[in-house]
């Protein structure tokens, strides 16, 4: 079972809380005033607990937030694929958030001393007690709002880092609370990559440059796109279908407009070849798309036509059809 990131009672009896990113306890602190801080020390650690354990308290920060947006893909398709996420993130953060207002951090304790009768005693430490100095403080929502984009939605190191900016923190503070997660990168292109192809068609080299845009390195890239294991021939026989569906095309006009978008030759001539496509119906469908906007003579459109990678016989047949 994955283990939970989050805020939990110091394990070292130090502080209130201490940040947990799921493989290891983070110095990233909560003192008695709520505030976050990064913990720095000299002293030797005794070992704390490897992680949380099933009866460890687990008390969320409380987090108020506006509806995070996406940034904007390099296309059209990239666009709309954005925004169907970011609801989707908005959706499940939203939950996350009436779940954790519902045990509200301001109950906690906020020091280390107990009552024992009329008289207050402090609490025992699990560790050497080591003097501590708070370097930075972060504000205490940061760390559960990149933990919670995280559960719900895949990005890159960068993407995330751009996101929490977008809802106000600085670079500084961004940086801190992505870091603190220990995200493995390469398993959120895997799901960057699966989102992407779940929604439309792309080449294996189109869907490495649009990881890429999303801030994902080469590598992080490559990595996702290839655990896909994707048929490439398929993909090119989808964008295929979906090119015919909102224009005409010659069969090499529509071959190479599958290389533009990255696909290899084979690739492209296989998705081409599989739709099967009458391509007289499809010079008609051009010849008429170019009267719709200008003049032409027959001969002007017959070559317009063979311009357009139409064979001499479909171009006759596509302007024969819209009477010319």
């Amino acid at each position: 079972m994955e283990s939970r990131r989050g805020w939990f009672d110091d394990p070292y009896g130090r502080y209130p809380r201490r940040y947990f990113n799921g493989e290891k306890w983070t110095n990233q602190v909560q003192i008695a005033t709520g505030e976050v801080v990064t913990e720095t020390s000299t002293a030797v650690e005794t070992d704390p607990p490897a992680e949380p354990t099933p009866d460890t308290p687990f008390e969320p920060l409380s987090v108020e937030q506006e509806n995070p947006k996406e940034k904007s893909k390099r296309n059209a398709v990239a666009i709309a694929i954005g925004v169907v996420l970011t609801l989707s993130v908005i959706g499940a953060i939203t939950e996350d958030e009436e779940a954790s207002n519902e045990s509200s951090p301001e109950n906690a304790p906020t020091d280390e001393e107990v009552v024992s009768g009329d008289t207050l005693e402090r609490a025992p430490t699990t560790s050497v007690p080591t003097t501590t100095t708070a370097a930075r403080s972060y504000p205490s929502e940061l760390f559960d709002m990149a933990a919670s984009y995280l559960r719900y939605s895949s990005f890159s190191r960068d993407g995330l880092i751009n996101q929490l900016e977008y809802e106000g923190f600085t670079t500084e503070e961004a940086t801190a609370a992505v870091d603190a997660q220990n995200a493995d990168w390469n398993a959120q292109a895997v799901g960057s990559a699966e989102n992407y192809l779940g929604f439309t068609a792309f080449s294996r080299q189109w869907l490495i440059e649009q990881l890429e845009s999303d801030g994902y390195t080469n590598s992080e890239a490559t990595f996702g796109v290839d655990a896909q294991n994707a048929d490439w021939n398929e993909q090119a026989s989808q964008s295929a279908r979906n090119l015919l569906s909102f224009g005409g095309f010659s069969r090499q006009g529509l071959i190479e407009q599958l290389e533009y978008e990255g696909y290899t030759n084979s690739e492209a001539t296989f998705g081409v070849d599989a739709q099967n496509a009458d391509w007289n119906d499809q010079a008609s469908r051009v010849a008429q798309s170019y009267l719709d906007f200008a003049e032409f003579t027959r001969q002007e459109l017959v070559n317009q036509l063979l311009f357009d990678d139409f064979a001499q016989s479909e171009a006759e047949y596509g302007v024969n059809a819209v009477g010319l």
